[in-house]
């Protein structure tokens, strides 16, 4: 009957083992958590890469709308200042047109926004459009230069376009400060993959490890051979070092 006495060892066989199926599970139970957070993140940062692109795209289509306009400036410029070459009248007149155009084409847009904001009352900037245009033909009437039409009519071009390139400069802004901050979000989520990879990658070597053991524990089990029990113990124990680097990243 003592040979049938069941070897002490096999108690901490079946000891250990359990140890190691616990560790096991939760090695698997947070290599898989980690795993689906990586690939959200990767989804995420492909998905604002996109986003991030169509912005920079249409930052670009702002600047090329915007080189038309310099030229079309530069050209205005130009035509204004051979109109008013050796004409101190004219030039002084053009000062003021441009001026005066500018709180035109500002009343408009302030008009424009509160239309769309459902504001019926925009007797006040009416006013302010009124009033302006109708400076602006006095000081055609009293102008003393040779061709204050041609001067007005390249002075208001020449407004226009200065305005127009400083709101493409304004949306250009807009659109680049958008970007980079979709940017920010595609680093944030690349770095978060990065981590989650990291942490994940433990707990796969423990998985590893510790199924090894696992194996060899129960293979002793069945033969009765403590040394497989000791080999699996070192794997257990290689396992149960990833088990625990997932939680505290010790290397």
């Amino acid at each position: 009957m003592a040979d049938d006495a069941k070897p002490t060892w096999t108690n901490w066989l079946a000891l250990t083992t359990v140890f190691f199926s616990t560790m096991a599970a939760v090695s698997s139970f947070k290599a898989g958590g980690y795993s689906t957070r990586a690939v959200k993140a990767t989804i995420d940062a492909s998905i604002a890469t996109t986003e991030a692109s169509n912005r920079w795209s249409h930052y670009q289509s702002k600047s090329i709308k915007q080189s038309v306009r310099e030229v079309a400036m530069d050209n205005a410029v130009g035509n204004l200042e051979r109109a008013c070459s050796g004409s101190p009248e004219a030039a002084a007149l053009s000062k003021q047109v441009i001026v005066k155009q500018k709180e035109i084409m500002a009343a408009k847009a302030e008009k424009g926004a509160l239309l769309k904001s459902n504001k019926a009352d925009t007797a006040a900037v009416d006013a302010k459009l009124a009033t302006a245009q109708k400076e602006i033909d006095t000081l055609k009437a009293q102008s003393k230069a040779a061709t204050p039409e041609m001067v007005i009519e390249l002075s208001e071009k020449v407004a226009r376009e200065q305005l127009e390139i400083a709101r493409y400069d304004k949306e250009k802004n807009d659109i680049m400060a958008e970007a980079k901050k979709v940017e920010d979000k595609i680093a944030g989520y690349n770095a978060s993959r990065k981590d989650n990879e990291r942490r994940g990658g433990p707990f796969n070597m423990a998985i590893l490890y510790l199924q090894l053991a696992i194996m060899l524990s129960a293979i002793a089990a069945l033969l009765k051979k403590w040394p497989l029990w000791a080999v699996g113990s070192v794997f257990g124990l290689v396992g149960a070092i990833y088990f625990l680097n997932g939680f505290f990243l010790f290397f």
